[in-house]
C-alpha cells in the first residue's frame, strides 16, 4: 500500500499551468545534460525554463516547475499532453526548491506545497516512489557529436539520429 500525503506549508507560487496534483521528489536539471540522464520517472522537473531537448525526459515525470512562461510556454503543453502537473512563472524555483525535496505540484492553483504525510483517517495523494536504473548515454557515433559534447553542447538525439542515417545512407 502507497502512503498519502498532503498539502502542508507553502512553498511558492508560479501560474496555473497543467491542470492535476502530484507529489514527487525534485530534481533540478537546468539544462545539464548529466542532471537529465539522472532523472527518474515520477520526479518533479524543475527548470528555468525546459529546453527543446529535453522532452525525453520531460514525459516521464511526475510534475513540472518552471521560473519562466506562462500557460502556452512548452512545459505546460507537454504537460498536458503526458497527463502531468506544471506550475510555470514561479521565478525561483530552482533556488527555493531542492534536489530530492518531497512536494506537491498543484497546477489548477499555481502553487507548490511541502509534502507531508496523512494522520490517521484523513483523505491524501497517493505516493509511490518510482526508483530505475538511470539511461546510460547511447555511445555516439558521429564526430560532430564529440566535437559538441567538448565544446559544452549537447545536440539533440534525434538530429544525431538523422545524421547517422544520413551517412550510412551514402
Amino acid at each position: 500500500m502507497s502512503p498519502k500525503m498532503k498539502k502542508g506549508k507553502e512553498l511558492l507560487r508560479g501560474r496555473p499551468g497543467a491542470k492535476g496534483i502530484a507529489v514527487g521528489r525534485v530534481r533540478i536539471i537546468n539544462g545539464d545534460p548529466e542532471r537529465m540522464a539522472l532523472f527518474q520517472a515520477g520526479e518533479i522537473y524543475v527548470a528555468d525554463f525546459p529546453v527543446p531537448t529535453d522532452p525525453p525526459y520531460m514525459k516521464k515525470a511526475g510534475g513540472m516547475v518552471t521560473n519562466k512562461g506562462g500557460k502556452t510556454t512548452h512545459g505546460v503543453i507537454i504537460g498536458m499532453m503526458e497527463g502531468f502537473p506544471v506550475v510555470p512563472g514561479t521565478g525561483v524555483g530552482t533556488s527555493h526548491l531542492k534536489d530530492g525535496q518531497l512536494v506537491v505540484v498543484d497546477g489548477d492553483e499555481g502553487i507548490i506545497y511541502e509534502a507531508v504525510p496523512v494522520e490517521a483517517g484523513e483523505a491524501g495523494i497517493s505516493y509511490e516512489e518510482k526508483v530505475e536504473a538511470p539511461p546510460s548515454p547511447a555511445p555516439s557515433l558521429h564526430p560532430l557529436a564529440e566535437a559538441a559534447k567538448k565544446k559544452g553542447i549537447q545536440l539533440d538525439p534525434e538530429f544525431l539520429a538523422k545524421l547517422e542515417k544520413l551517412k550510412g545512407g551514402r
